[in-house]
């Protein structure tokens, strides 16, 4: 299969336009319409006026005799014409064609070829009269001149046209050239594909982006890769790396809405990077006014991606805020509020559901509370980094959260200053050299363990200094290929085991 381009500009109606095939076709159908159209009436006309005459010379070879005479007693031609007008009824024309007519035309034969013509030609008229008044009998007159034209200038068909052909499955992936390369992604949804020569060149300076814009994630991934971004209306959309333009590190990127279709109010809150929708992943997804669901990630696989689908419920005055992966189903979710208040439980506890699910509730909420954001423990050695929305930080061991089943309001997990109040912005599962970055003037990095570890009844530190505005960034995770199965399901009783046995 080959594909051409072409840029065709003609003249349609005096006037130039930028064609498509089909217009082109359309316009040619027209042209050839009224080509035949204005050839027949001319034809019809002469036809017509032919016949007219041939109708005088038939009339007139009846009463030749007389005619004669009238002639040879008339002074000139045109006393010749009004004396036969006069005399049969003749036309003008008519009368003309009989003065001029040589008298060889008297003969039988002629007179037979007179009235054969005007057969003739009444069967013309008639064939000229329905391809005007027709449209059927117009387009059979074009498709007849066609085949001839094709016949004249036959060129050979290049492919073969058979009753059955076998589909032929062309994966585009097994033609891209596996890449590396780090990809940015803004809460506006502004996206753009880095080399890693030019991030390498420029890493130590901050990517560009809009002034009320804030970037929410970057890493790296390859070209074989597919991102997947979640939408704070509860919406997420996905785009293979390839087909993601490749911009320079200190360039703004192209907007999501050139790759896929996407509401002007979504907000781009998480993003992620995958091989395959097959595997055992759990997504886990929560609101800002306490809802919390779980779908596997099998379930954001569809046919044709190009808008944004739902994956949360989310009502008009509510919004998703945090999305997290469960790889085992010993997991637990840590759930914060923005007031303080802490707990953690099995991600089991948060019902199996689809796309298009509400979710359930996840954790009990005073008035002028929300849920400021999530996370999943997979391992219970690990820690927790909790952050405020002025740069405030603590870091805490789980045991600090209280383990508790769904739903409930937990336990502060800082102690509550009213001169100085603190709003949870996230949190975070740490180990002690888990690198954090941090856009505020300049890229501030740092690991965990440089932040204090404190209790429940402690207040934030400020290790960073005070930062007025800042942009929190988060790694692009790359989800690996997980399975979520039971130890039941596929454990078999041991013959030396006498309890199980």
């Amino acid at each position: 299969q080959i594909s051409y381009n072409y840029n065709v500009i003609a003249i349609v109606n005096k006037a130039p336009v930028q064609m498509s095939l089909a217009m082109m076709l359309d316009a040619f159908i027209n042209h050839r319409e009224d080509v035949v159209i204005r050839r027949s009436k001319y034809d019809l006309a002469s036809k017509k006026d032919r016949a007219h005459i041939l109708e005088g010379l038939i009339k007139a070879v009846s009463v030749m005799d007389e005619i004669i005479r009238i002639i040879r007693k008339s002074k000139d031609k045109a006393h010749a014409k009004k004396n036969l007008i006069e005399r049969f009824d003749f036309t003008e024309k008519q009368a003309e064609a009989i003065v001029v007519m040589r008298l060889y035309r008297l003969t039988n034969t002629d007179v037979k070829e007179l009235k054969a013509e005007f057969k003739q030609l009444q069967c013309d008229i008639v064939q000229l009269e329905k391809i005007i008044s027709n449209k059927n009998e117009l387009h059979k007159v074009m498709v007849e001149e066609l085949e001839k034209v094709n016949e004249e200038f036959n060129t050979p068909r290049l492919s073969d046209i058979v009753h059955e052909v076998k589909e032929i499955v062309i994966d585009e992936k097994a033609m891209i050239s596996k890449e590396e390369c780090m990809i940015t992604i803004t809460r506006d949804g502004y996206i753009k594909r880095v080399s890693m020569r030019s991030y390498n060149a420029s890493s130590e300076s901050m990517t560009q982006r809009k002034d009320t814009d804030s970037l929410v994630c970057y890493g790296a991934s390859h070209t074989l890769q597919t991102l997947v971004f979640f939408t704070n209306r509860g919406t997420y959309g996905y785009i293979p790396v390839y087909q993601i333009e490749e911009a320079k590190w200190k360039d703004l990127g192209g907007h999501i809405s050139n790759y896929i279709k996407m509401d002007s109010s979504e907000k781009i809150i998480a993003a992620y990077v995958l091989d395959s929708f097959k595997t055992g992943v759990h997504v886990i997804s929560a609101s800002r006014h306490g809802m919390i669901k779980r779908t596997e990630l099998k379930e954001f696989e569809v046919s044709r991606s190009n808008k944004t689908m739902a994956c949360m419920k989310i009502g008009a005055m509510d919004e998703m805020i945090n999305v997290s992966l469960s790889y085992k189903p010993d997991d637990h979710v840590i759930l914060v509020s923005e007031q303080g208040y802490g707990l953690m439980y099995p991600v089991e506890q948060i019902p199996l559901v689809s796309n298009k699910s509400k979710g359930v509730k996840a954790m009990n909420l005073s008035k002028d509370d929300c849920v400021a954001s999530i996370c999943v423990s997979q391992n219970r050695e690990e820690q927790v980094l909790v952050s405020t929305t002025t740069l405030s930080l603590k870091r805490m061991k789980q045991t600090e959260i209280a383990a508790l089943n769904r739903p409930a309001k937990g336990n502060r997990i800082c102690k509550l200053v009213k001169s100085n109040p603190n709003v949870i912005l996230n949190v975070h599962m740490v180990d002690l050299n888990t690198p954090f970055e941090i856009y505020a003037e300049d890229i501030m990095r740092f690991e965990a363990k440089e932040i204090s570890l404190m209790n429940a009844q402690s207040t934030f530190s400020s290790p960073l200094g005070k930062v007025d505005k800042f942009e929190w960034v988060s790694p692009l995770e790359n989800i690996t290929d997980g399975s979520w199965v039971k130890q039941d399901d596929f454990e078999q009783p041991s013959l030396f085991d006498e309890e199980k046995a």
